[in-house]
């Protein structure tokens, strides 16, 4: 697992696909995506003008669909779903489709307040949110129906999280991904005196690991960081539920934060701060910026270790140089309980219930949800996909990938596929939760007193909302 540059055989990728549900026939139950049909005008009326007499009537002119696409991204991830909406608009005559990159949910809902939605959103498991306030398009009846969006076709735990209270609100597109894996880079590893060949497997090694590499300038500033248990995907509350096996909400819906095993991850996550400093660290991610982004300290080898998903090695090959990447590994996420977990879900684009034209907007979501737009998203963005068909249609490319291979093997080789919680309150929870941990980090509050203090502002803001938390 942590050797992440040996070949991906064809057999692990077949397995791969077989784990999604294929059979040993994959290509032939791939679903077939064929072009979108050009979309009918039925319920448009249309005034001809009287022909001179001996002349031909003149056709009158078809109305122009259009469609608005908003999206959260930038960068080359929103440069590729304009090339993919430009793909379908060479192909479907008569739609236009206008592409909005870094539209964040503030602007979002201001506009469905102000009856101005977009036809579609790449929610970023957002969707139940917008769903609570009826502001979205059921989509059931639109799937059962689809020839391109097929359950068999998609991995069911992944695909559930696409509904909320029972209904889909989110089509699988335009990046479905495991969420959870342990990068890290061997060169920085050996500088350290550690074994590049074995990566942390528990919290106490990850900081162990943390302190071994991390060293300070002459001027006492952070000049190379072992990790930052805020960088990546571990900046987000569920990475840690997963590591320390509990969850955020309970089986009611009411937010739970509060417990044992809570208030253990927040000292936790502290104690990196406290060790480091926090105004250390502060000025660290000043100079260096985090995650996939091409100045993060990881892609400059400023930085040993980060808690990622399968996006990743789309985005090093396009952001990163060939020499560092070659030094990456990669390994399980801990578990305070030793197992080997995964998690993953998708982006997910949801069609508002104010679009006009929702028939002729599924046919262009149906068309990102194909392997000829999903491939493009993934060439031109680094994001993948995981479905039956891609796997196989992207195979030679997967195999040239730093890291894929780790990732494979967690989706293979998993004790327990950790479930997503889908929760309208998602986002105030993973903010309100960044904002306490950060009163933690900087010494204003003990652990226990900040996650209280979290747990009554949550109940406060959970009450009002529990009766309604389904959409009838």
């Amino acid at each position: 697992m942590a050797n992440t540059r040996r070949t991906v055989s064809r057999r692990r990728f077949l397995g791969w696909a077989s784990m999604l549900g294929a059979t040993s026939a994959l290509a032939a139950c791939a679903p077939s995506v064929q072009n979108p049909a050009q979309p009918t005008q039925a319920g448009v009326a249309t005034v001809a003008a009287t022909p001179a007499p001996g002349q031909a009537a003149t056709p009158a002119p078809k109305e122009v669909i259009r469609l608005e696409w908003w999206s959260q991204w930038g960068s080359t991830n929103g440069e590729a779903c304009k090339k993919v909406a430009a793909n379908y608009m060479a192909q479907t005559p008569g739609v236009e489709v206008n592409v909005l990159l870094q539209a964040n949910d503030e602007k979002v809902l201001a506009a469905v307040a102000a009856n101005e939605a977009p036809d579609f959103f790449n929610m970023h498991e957002n969707h139940p949110a917008y769903a609570m306030r009826g502001a979205l398009t059921v989509l059931d009846e639109y799937i059962s129906n689809s020839s391109v969006i097929k359950p068999d076709n998609y991995d069911a735990r992944m695909f559930d999280t696409l509904k909320y209270c029972g209904k889909f609100y989110a089509v699988p597109a335009p990046e479905g991904d495991l969420w959870f894996c342990l990068v890290y880079n061997k060169k920085l590893f050996k500088e350290a005196g550690l074994d590049p060949e074995r990566p942390p497997q528990t919290f106490d090694e990850l900081r162990q690991m943390s302190d071994a590499i991390t060293r300070f300038d002459q001027n006492g500033d952070i000049e190379v960081l072992g990790y930052d248990p805020l960088d990546g995907m571990s900046a987000l509350l569920p990475a840690w539920c997963m590591g320390w096996n509990t969850v955020w909400v309970d089986e009611n819906m009411a937010p739970k934060v509060n417990t044992r095993e809570h208030i253990e991850f927040a000292q936790y996550i502290a104690g990196y701060y406290r060790q480091y400093g926090a105004e250390k660290m502060g000025a660290y991610r000043q100079a260096y910026t985090g995650w996939t982004d091409p100045n993060s300290g990881f892609f400059k080898e400023k930085q040993a270790m980060m808690c990622i998903g399968s996006f990743m090695p789309g985005e090093t090959v396009l952001k990163c140089k060939p020499e560092i990447y070659e030094n990456f590994g990669i390994t399980w996420w801990p578990n305070k309980a030793g197992k080997k977990l995964q998690n993953g879900t998708f982006v997910g684009i949801s069609m508002f219930s104010s679009c006009k034209h929702k028939d002729e907007g599924f046919k262009f979501l149906e068309y990102v949800c194909s392997d000829d737009a999903l491939y493009t998203l993934f060439k031109e963005g680094g994001v993948f996909t995981f479905t039956k068909s891609l796997v196989k249609k992207a195979q030679a490319d997967l195999e040239k990938l730093p890291c894929m291979p780790g990732f494979v093997d967690t989706f293979l080789n998993c004790d327990e596929f950790y479930p997503f919680q889908m929760h309208p309150m998602t986002r105030e929870i993973w903010n309100r939760w960044g904002k306490a941990i950060g009163e933690v980090n900087f010494g204003r509050m003990t652990a226990e007193q900040a996650m209280n203090a979290l747990q009554a502002e949550l109940d406060q803001v959970f009450a009002p909302m529990q009766s309604k938390l389904c959409p009838a």
